[in-house]
């Protein structure tokens, strides 16, 4: 028998100026993928930056998760 592993993933970042939503530092240590809001649809450029810089020390994979109106 082979062992599976599953990999969590969890979009993050997604506060915007004052109006937070999630505790991402909380979640953090659960996952092994982040999702990070980018485009201005769901964060902001400070959020974006903190998120990655946490999430970097946390040693996480970050993928981008843009969403584009066209």
């Amino acid at each position: 028998m082979t062992k599976s592993r599953i990999l969590i993933n969890c979009d993050m970042g997604e506060s915007f100026g004052i109006f937070s939503c999630g505790d991402d530092k909380a979640i953090m240590p659960h996952i092994d993928i982040a999702n990070v809001a980018c485009g201005f649809h769901a964060s902001d450029p400070i959020v974006m930056r903190d998120t990655v810089r946490f999430e970097s020390i946390s040693n996480r994979f970050i993928n981008g998760r843009a969403f584009v109106v066209g």
